[in-house]
């Protein structure tokens, strides 16, 4: 309870003391507070609950339908830790909500819901991946629910694209290196690969990074890349490619490999990971990636087959809200609400102030990933430039 408390008053010190948010539209007028009779006479209103003010008051009956639900059950690519900061809070709000977090891989999070609904078990209420191919399906298919919350007007545009689908945290993948055996680090995969060029065989087999034939994480890394940076962008992977990466679907086992200096560079290794493993490794160093900055985009959405829709759209707007993208924050992912920039220690504007807004490349959902038409001559040429025998 102490934490919560904590946690709670950080919150009243972001909406006390945090300037205006800088997103459009401004911040609604304040609605008057509600009030609905309770069944031993009492009454209860959205401020009970901590719920911003400007929320509409037909709100209270989600709260209220919400006590009629059993458990609320999630699959997630999201760790404990990443979700104890969210959850601690969000029962100071909900006490009576039940929470079931599931973790699994980034495109299990799809299959294990769409065979259970297709069986009529017991199933999520709510999704969270980063895995944009598996969103476009599932919401190609129909499977979730159209929700429109009450924080969306305060988010940016490129996170409200799908009706009933938000973007938890914009995570940012790194180059990573080992400062006893790297001298001068690079900033870009440009200056990776003329670091490559000038010694090769001080390089063999000493970057890793992840395998795009095996990897989904892999694979969209590199396609929006590409897709952003064209033949510039594969240039720079051919120079890469000198050094024979090795190749690998962990990303724990990169961060292990550069950490203790089997290896000596890593690049599009994912922030969460690196952030999180900093004081185990202190040899460890990072950059934000200058010449195009990839950001996976933690998608959640509520399913069709819910059964506890009522205590899913709660959390939803909870994450979405100032105090829930603070509470991200300090589970370790990065939020990207202007208003919790400040506090965060990590956070979009503050990467975006690093590599230019114009280097920012956004991992969204894109029919084209789903296209093996497309994605097969894609891999081949990937392969060929950077596992290409020499």
């Amino acid at each position: 309870m102490k934490k919560a408390l904590a946690l709670f008053l950080l919150s009243f010190l972001l909406v006390s003391c945090v300037a205006e948010p800088t997103l459009s539209p401004a911040l609604p007028s304040p609605l008057p507070s509600t009030a609905t009779p309770t069944p031993n006479g009492a009454t209860s209103s959205l401020a009970d609950y901590f719920v911003p003010p400007y929320y509409q008051p037909s709100y209270l009956d989600v709260i209220e339908a919400s006590k009629k639900e059993k458990e609320l059950v999630i699959y997630s690519v999201m760790s404990e830790e990443n979700w104890q900061p969210i959850l601690q809070t969000f029962a100071s709000h909900y006490p009576w909500i039940k929470v079931r977090t599931v973790l699994t891989g980034t495109s299990e999070v799809f299959s294990r819901y769409l065979a259970e609904a297709q069986e009529s078990s017991p199933t999520a209420d709510l999704l969270i991946s980063s895995d944009v191919g598996g969103w476009y399906n599932i919401v190609s298919q129909g499977e979730i629910l159209t929700y429109r919350s009450q924080e969306a007007l305060l988010l940016p545009g490129w996170s409200t694209k799908y009706i009933g689908l938000y973007v938890v945290s914009s995570d940012p993948t790194v180059l990573i290196y080992n400062k006893k055996l790297v001298g001068n680090p690079p900033n870009t995969l440009r200056e990776l690969g003329e670091l490559i060029g000038k010694n090769p065989r001080d390089y063999q087999g000493q970057v890793i990074t992840y395998d795009v034939a095996t990897n989904a994480s892999g694979l969209a890394l590199n396609w929006f890349w590409l897709k952003q940076y064209k033949e510039d962008g594969w240039r720079s992977l051919t120079a890469i490619g000198q050094s024979n990466p090795i190749l690998t679907a962990d990303r724990f086992e990169m961060v292990d490999a550069v950490g203790s200096g089997r290896v000596k560079l890593g690049y599009f290794v994912t922030g969460i990971t690196v952030f999180s493993n900093l004081k185990k490794y202190p040899d460890m160093g990072y950059a934000y990636i200058q010449d195009g900055q990839p950001l996976f985009l933690r998608y959640m959405a509520i399913t069709q087959k819910s059964q506890s829709p009522n205590s899913a759209k709660l959390l939803v707007d909870f994450i979405l809200s100032q105090e829930g993208q603070m509470a991200v924050s300090l589970g370790g992912l990065t939020p990207y609400r202007a208003d919790v920039a400040p506090l965060a220690a990590y956070h979009l504007d503050k990467i975006e102030q690093i590599v230019g807004s114009e280097n920012l490349v956004f991992l969204e959902i894109d029919p084209e990933l789903t296209d093996p038409t497309l994605i097969t001559p894609f891999i081949e040429r990937w392969t060929f430039s950077v596992q290409q025998e020499r």
